[in-house]
């Protein structure tokens, strides 16, 4: 019986040391196959704030959007009084972007002496960049306010648009301008049509001034040239005879 005994105890010590050795093993595995995953947690939390950040970034750019567009509609003009136009513009944000239609109120004016500047930036490349007397040619035009001449700003402000005129090579024939561009014009001119070309400049005709920024609307085009031609009409009948001879075109 003692004999039995022993050998029971034996077996009971034998799995009891197993079971330990188990459990040792256990523990010994578990934090192993916590630090396996704990780098792929950390790649979770990782892509989990990068996403975050990214929405964050988004919502930050339609705010950003949202700002612009309100600044876009505080730049609408409001219309005035005189001879208004009104046209959109479509204007580009940047690449890949939608085009946004801004509406823009154009008024057409006499020249003035306020404007010289503004005409000027106009006029200084007029001749493919040759250099010729600009202020002249400026004065001349301003000098024919109220009878013929437009230029084109925005309401309420001061900045030349466009401007359309036109200027007699046989009145102003003396003035510094009107000579050099008269030079310019027959350089440009084929031999065998130069006697024909000093012939014309010689007699009633016409230098049309028309300039505007290039990114100003097409549709201006047309109103402005026929109130040129209307204007040109009328100096024949509005103005004094001692000027009219400075609008008589035969050309």
């Amino acid at each position: 019986m003692n004999t039995k005994a022993c050998k029971k105890r034996q077996r009971k010590a034998s799995r009891s040391t197993e079971r330990t050795k188990l459990a040792s093993n256990k523990q010994e595995s578990e934090p192993r196959r916590k630090k396996e995953n704990a780098p792929q947690k950390e790649g979770k939390t990782r892509s989990r704030q990068e996403q975050k950040r990214s929405s964050a970034k988004q919502d930050s750019s339609d705010d950003s959007d949202d700002s612009e567009a309100s600044n876009d509609d505080k730049l609408l003009m409001q219309p005035s009084h005189y001879r208004q136009q009104d046209y959109k513009f479509e204007e580009e944000e940047g690449e890949g972007s939608d085009f946004e239609e801004l509406n823009v109120v154009f008024d057409h004016f006499n020249p003035k002496e306020e404007d010289f500047h503004g005409i000027r930036q106009f006029l200084k490349e007029y001749l493919d960049k040759t250099v010729f007397d600009v202020s002249g040619l400026v004065d001349l035009i301003i000098g024919q306010s109220g009878a013929v001449g437009t230029i084109v700003k925005v309401a309420n402000e001061s900045e030349v648009y466009g401007l359309i005129s036109m200027v007699s090579f046989k009145y102003y024939q003396t003035e510094k301008c009107m000579k050099q561009i008269k030079s310019f014009v027959l350089s440009k001119c084929p031999a065998d049509l130069q006697d024909q070309m000093k012939q014309a400049l010689e007699g009633n005709t016409g230098l049309i001034i028309s300039e505007r920024m290039v990114n100003m609307p097409q549709e201006m085009a047309l109103p402005l040239v026929s109130g040129l031609f209307d204007e040109i009409k009328l100096s024949q009948e509005d103005q004094p005879k001692e000027l009219r001879a400075r609008y008589r075109m035969d050309r």
